[in-house]
């Protein structure tokens, strides 16, 4: 090289020839950082998921996650809520990075910082692969009209953020002056494990609105007609048309 480094190569060899290629590997072919997509992307190639997908997460083929409201069984909240309870159930390829959002609906954008709230991230309360838990709802989504939960995944890819929607959960946030609706929420009777064997003594937990049982006429207030009610004892004093609320538990065998 007549004492220079010119003629050098990367492998250190005198006019080889030898260059990096966009990998950064010394006389490569790209290959190294072709993703299965055919291009190439220097630390960041696509590559086949669990389930073959070039580029996927692992969805296609696994479990789905689901979300609601607790409980489960209304899809709606009062009017000037400060908090929502919300159960989830994660996918099968759950990440670090997914998180439960309350968005107003429509537009185009699965996630709009505008129009959405994050209401669970990281770990803590929302980890594992089910649960639930409460979170804050601002003062902006708790006004009458249709809110949507949604489960978002959130992946890295060429230094920029990519938002999925894997599920979502509509709602309605209610006037609290439609005491007939918003009396319903103050409802709970929950079991303390999701299955039982016969003869196995179950405990149940209830709780009841603070009101008396069977409401004036024309309160607007529904009377204790669920059918879950059925499951009291006979001697719970919720049974008398003047008891007032409260939460207890009680025991039956199934």
């Amino acid at each position: 090289c007549r004492g220079a480094n010119a003629c050098l190569g990367c492998d250190g060899e005198a006019f080889s020839g030898a260059k990096h290629d966009r990998c950064g590997v010394c006389g490569g072919d790209d290959s190294s950082c072709r993703g299965c997509d055919g291009k190439v992307r220097p630390g960041a190639p696509a590559r086949k998921d669990a389930c073959g997908v070039c580029g996927g997460d692992d969805d296609s083929c696994g479990k789905p996650p689901s979300i609601g409201l607790v409980p489960s069984w209304y899809n709606f909240v009062c009017s000037g809520v400060t908090s929502i309870e919300v159960w989830w159930e994660a996918p099968s390829n759950r990440s670090a990075a997914d998180f439960i959002a309350v968005c107003r609906p429509g537009g185009s954008r699965s996630w709009n910082p505008k129009a959405c709230f994050v209401l669970l991230e990281g770990s803590g309360e929302f980890s594992g692969q089910r649960g639930r838990a409460a979170a804050p709802l601002p003062a902006e989504f708790s006004q009458a009209g249709v809110l949507e939960l949604r489960y978002l995944k959130r992946t890295f890819s060429d230094l920029e953020q990519r938002f999925t929607v894997a599920a979502t959960s509509t709602f309605a946030v209610e006037l609290s002056s439609k005491t007939s609706t918003c009396a319903k929420l103050q409802f709970r009777l929950e079991a303390t494990a999701d299955t039982f064997c016969i003869g196995q003594e179950m405990t149940l937990v209830f709780t009841f609105p603070a009101a008396r049982v069977t409401p004036p006429a024309g309160s607007g207030v529904p009377p204790l007609s669920l059918g879950l009610i059925s499951l009291l004892p006979s001697s719970s004093p919720y049974a008398s048309p003047a008891a007032t609320a409260a939460s207890s538990s009680s025991s039956a065998s199934s």
